[in-house]
């Protein structure tokens, strides 16, 4: 096909051909300088190398790549799909390499780092665990407080351990601020120690200087023969 010089120009000069190369050439440059979404409407990530000026961020196919800035960058952030697999990746890594937070394709977390702050729980609401601040709740199916109760009590420093039941407090082991702990029932709950037919042993010195009353005792060689026990 023999193209003559007056198709281009429209039976133009040379000087118009001049001109409508340069007009070509300023129209080209404005646009490769000017790239984005107006004027590219697609890119595959597999075909083309897409990072960040110092390579910091790398989009590889399918799947997000982040470094660090030492003197060897390490792998920080790897997100995305496995190449050449079904897997969906999120990993972490520290500044040493070693994976520190990783989620799988289930769902499945692995965190292998410390994790500080915030509120950790098993379900948002009804039946769960809850561990915030300094201190373990259990809650039953009703959001109410049921089973152990741990945390840090008076002055920040001395833990006390609690059990519900329901909603209400039934049975405490108090810190005695320097002196041991206390097991202490609460709100007319009662303390049985021992049960069944299961032997329970005591041992060390037994002080009964602070009880109102002692019933039920029945000495060994005397049977029937029952002891009340009155505060001095």
């Amino acid at each position: 096909m023999n193209v003559m010089l007056s198709d281009i120009t429209g039976g133009g000069s040379q000087d118009d051909l001049i001109d409508e190369i340069a007009r070509l050439r300023k129209d080209l440059s404005f646009l490769f300088e000017n790239l984005d979404h107006l004027n590219v409407k697609r890119l595959y990530t597999e075909y083309c190398d897409i990072r960040s000026k110092a390579g910091e961020t790398i989009i590889d196919g399918p799947t997000l790549l982040m470094y660090d800035k030492q003197a060897t960058p390490k792998l920080r952030l790897e997100m995305g799909y496995k190449p050449g697999s079904s897997d969906f990746v999120f990993n972490m890594y520290n500044k040493s390499g070693v994976q520190t937070v990783g989620i799988d394709s289930n769902g499945d977390a692995t965190f292998t780092g410390t994790i500080t702050g915030g509120l950790i729980r098993t379900a948002i609401s009804g039946t769960r665990i809850e561990i915030s601040s300094n201190t373990l709740k259990t809650y039953n199916s009703g959001g109410n407080l049921n089973g152990p109760v741990w945390g840090v009590g008076y002055g920040g420093a001395y833990g006390d351990l609690s059990f519900y039941d329901n909603g209400l407090e039934t049975f405490r082991i108090e810190n005695s601020i320097g002196f041991g702990f206390t097991l202490r029932p609460m709100n007319g709950g009662a303390l049985y120690v021992g049960y069944g037919s299961a032997n329970t042993y005591a041992s060390g010195a037994w002080s009964f200087s602070t009880a109102d009353s002692i019933s039920g005792l029945k000495t060994s060689t005397d049977s029937g023969h029952y002891h009340t026990v009155i505060k001095a």
